[in-house]
């Protein structure tokens, strides 16, 4: 457990993430009154998930969270996407259930063709 000194820094600390320790996923999550520790629980985590290439008139917050939903539950997407300051990639933050399998590719329907990643 963590205490910040801080919401400011908490909330900096929980959205730049992933960390690593020994090269395995250090995965923090907001702590709760009613928290238990279950296989469940452990299930759910938060990941950044980078989408390479995407067509930036997708980089809105309401369509990327569409198109990140094919993976995950969305949380946040990167200030840097927002504001389109990184066109390399668009990065959202996803809740995502590491128990079921993970979907290899996505295909977006554009006026232009499919995108896929």
């Amino acid at each position: 457990m963590f205490k910040f000194q801080t919401q400011c820094v908490k909330e900096r600390v929980l959205m730049e993430g992933p960390y690593y320790v020994n090269n395995r996923p250090l995965i923090l999550n907001q702590w709760e009154l009613d928290f238990e520790i279950d296989k469940e629980a452990l299930s759910i985590v938060s990941q950044w998930v980078k989408f390479l290439g995407l067509p930036v008139g997708y980089w809105s917050v309401d369509a990327l969270s569409k198109v990140a939903s094919a993976v995950g539950q969305p949380i946040h997407t990167y200030r840097f996407t927002t504001n389109a300051k990184r066109i390399s990639y668009a990065r959202i933050l996803l809740e995502v259930d590491v128990s079921q399998p993970l979907n290899e590719q996505i295909v977006i329907e554009t006026p232009s063709g499919p995108w896929d990643n």
